[in-house]
């Protein structure tokens, strides 16, 4: 008898250790896509993922495959008819995850397994077109752990007779061959990565939402209760690499409104803002200077952000700027995009002469508009000189502030007197409502004003460098005229945002810690990936060229003049890099080598022993062919011993008992006493 060529082991259907990572790789892909498919979507792909599910642990009857096909079809139908331009890319991606979970309904073969991996991989492809955060790239790390050992046993499968199995052992071993292919592959990923060309048309471009499908965002009007909807999402508005600047009062701004409608306030347009005054040369700014880089994510704003007063903005072109007014990139932001702004550290913006002939947009209400609220600005102004514009705009600010008015996102005044109805009764608003009553009030004491609409505070990332600005920073403040110089107010009686979010607890701290790292994972690949263009490949290549011009001039510099002394200098550092290397390739070997089961071993070491008592094995010899050889000799010990052996290993071979540890010993036993048998055979 030949000696078995593996080692027992337990083993699993070959289909089943496809049906699992197959429907592993489909649950990562619908995680990556859940924020952007329908909820009706989701349910559809759950429902019939738990139906198959249900199938292949009990074993029943799948459906034909001609239904399965016509299933397929009518999903692929309904959602040609669903496809809009808006919603082509969701659509698309819910559509693939549906007919991925509809492919494991049938009874699959090789192909179809494929066809699974591929569906799923096309909707995670569909994910990180829509949200190129490090959410995406997280699940499409885990898929692409995984999908090579799908790929690998569903090629293994077209070979292999129906109900094939495959051991526990086998399954581990083309795990790891998955995993060190992928390992190998990412280097050249990356490199592929960058150095392919970049394309930069806009026809190229695909509408990239956010991490979170960001959808907010200030619109070039603010309608009274509008803004509260911005404040109640957490989601992320922009990061600003900076500095960390002392105190929590940063005002971001963004767009200026100038018109008021009795419930709206509107931008003015270009023309009118430069017949105001608002835009010439004769502007001052005073205050310390600062850079920041802006990573803007997309959302319903027209509006680029940056600190206080904004100075300068690059790239180039790629905005309208008025110093004193508002940054402005003329259309929706679709996608993110990144920008980096000069401000001054100011809340003042001087401006020489006078308004243009439409400043008095600055002063109007509509026609017929609060005059309650003129009278109960005359009663607070009452007393105050006409020229006091200053004196009028702190004595309405601290009328605003008495006690009775409380500020809230929620139970906000909603009738047509909203305005009215805030200062008068309801007394209860968030920021537009204060900020609304307190430039209408202005204007009615003739002081000149306008709202500016953006965000207010952040939190740090010490680990980033970064402020994080989200949705729930939304604010609104004043800018009023006096002493030659728009001068920022704000009356909201709290503060609105500050440095950090939580409690004190060291649960909060924990979260805030884990919320930190992982917006610093998420900001560095945004940073690394999403904003990786051609500019940015140019500028590697450049260094990588400058660098290696670098290495050769200095290499023939030093190459000539190179002594003894040297070598004995730097011999010692090369000795060690070249142990380094040689023990983490003796590492590499050793745990790549394939181990030994058990019963390897024991049947290696049989033939040892029995070859050191002079059985030399011939081939074809199994451990029964060198057992009989010793009974020839006639030493009853040795033949005892060695069909002891034989008997017992068989006995657990041949009838699948996994070797336990103590059966190894009980084996190993009996060898040591075949090593004390002594005998003539030579």
């Amino acid at each position: 008898m030949s000696e078995p060529s593996s080692a027992p082991c337990r083993s699993v259907s070959l289909s089943r250790s496809l049906d699992a990572i197959t429907l592993f790789c489909a649950l990562t892909a619908f995680a990556s896509c859940l924020q952007f498919i329908r909820i009706a979507g989701a349910s559809v792909f759950a429902a019939i993922v738990i139906s198959a599910l249900i199938m292949d642990v009990t074993g029943s009857r799948r459906p034909h495959r001609m239904l399965v096909n016509i299933l397929a079809l009518c999903v692929l139908l309904y959602t040609l008819k669903r496809i809009n331009t808006q919603d082509l890319i969701e659509n698309f991606t819910e559509a693939m995850l549906i007919l991925a979970a509809v492919k494991m309904l049938e009874k699959k073969r090789s192909r179809d397994y494929l066809q699974i991996l591929a569906l799923s991989f096309l909707s995670m492809f569909c994910s990180a077109i829509l949200s190129v955060g490090g959410a995406a790239l997280f699940y499409l790390f885990l898929f692409s752990l995984i999908a090579p050992a799908a790929f690998m046993l569903a090629s293994w499968l077209k070979e292999e007779v129906p109900g094939a199995r495959i051991e526990i052992g086998g399954l581990a071993n083309i795990s790891a061959s998955a995993f060190f292919m992928w390992a190998a592959m990412l280097p050249l990923c990356v490199l592929i990565f960058w150095a392919a060309p970049r394309m930069e048309t806009d026809g190229a471009r695909f509408s990239v939402r956010g991490d979170g499908g960001v959808s907010t965002g200030f619109s070039d009007r603010i309608t009274l209760g509008e803004v509260s909807r911005i404040q109640k999402s957490a989601e992320t508005a922009f990061r600003a690499t900076m500095p960390r600047l002392p105190g929590p009062n940063k005002y971001w701004r963004g767009i200026t409104l100038e018109r008021f409608t009795g419930d709206t306030w509107y931008d003015l347009g270009e023309r009118e803002r430069v017949d105001s005054g608002n835009i010439g040369e004769n502007i001052r700014v005073s205050g310390p200077r600062i850079s920041q880089r802006i990573l803007l994510e997309p959302g319903r704003h027209k509006a680029l952000f940056a600190l206080d007063v904004p100075i300068a903005i690059t790239p180039d072109g790629m905005s309208r700027i008025d110093l004193i007014s508002v940054l402005d990139s003329n259309r929706d932001v679709a996608q993110r995009i990144s920008y980096t702004a000069e401000s001054a550290l100011a809340s003042a913006v001087s401006h020489e002469g006078r308004f243009g002939r439409s400043g008095v947009i600055y002063l109007a209400a509509p026609r017929g508009f609060g005059e309650p609220i003129m009278e109960l600005t005359n009663e607070i102004t009452d007393g105050i000189e006409p020229w006091d514009s200053e004196a009028k705009a702190n004595a309405i600010m601290a009328y605003l502030a008495q006690p009775i008015y409380e500020y809230t996102l929620d139970d906000l005044p909603r009738s047509q007197n909203a305005l009215e109805d805030f200062i008068f009764s309801h007394r209860r608003g968030n920021c537009e409502f204060f900020a609304s009553a307190a430039a209408v009030m202005m204007r009615f004491a003739s002081v000149p004003t306008r709202l500016v609409a953006g965000y207010y505070g952040g939190a740090y990332n010490e680990g980033g460098g970064y402020y994080t600005i989200r949705q729930n920073n939304a604010h609104v403040w004043v800018e009023a005229w006096y002493r030659g110089a728009w001068n920022r107010l704000d009356p909201t009686p709290i503060t609105i945002s500050s440095e950090t979010d939580g409690g004190s607890s060291a649960c909060s701290a924990f979260r805030e810690a884990i919320l930190s790292y992982t917006d610093t994972l998420s900001y560095y690949v945004t940073v690394i990936f999403v904003e990786y263009g051609r500019d940015k490949q140019l500028t590697l290549l450049r260094g990588i060229n400058g660098a290696l011009e670098n290495a050769r001039n200095a290499i023939d510099k030093t190459a000539s003049g190179i002594s003894s002394a040297a070598l004995k200098t730097y011999w010692p550092r090369l000795a060690a890099g070249a142990a380094v290397i040689t023990m983490i390739l003796y590492a590499l070997r050793h745990f790549t080598r394939k181990k030994k089961s058990r019963e390897e071993r024991l049947i290696d070491e049989f033939m040892l022993v029995m070859k050191s008592k002079g059985f030399v094995k011939t081939p074809g010899d199994g451990m029964e062919e060198i057992a009989a050889r010793a009974r020839d000799i006639g030493d009853g010990h040795l033949t005892a011993a060695a069909d002891g052996f034989v008997s017992r290993f068989e006995e657990l071979y041949f009838n699948d008992i996994p070797m336990s540890k103590s059966d190894e010993a009980e084996l190993r036993a009996i060898l040591r006493r075949i090593e004390k048998i002594k005998t003539d055979k030579k």
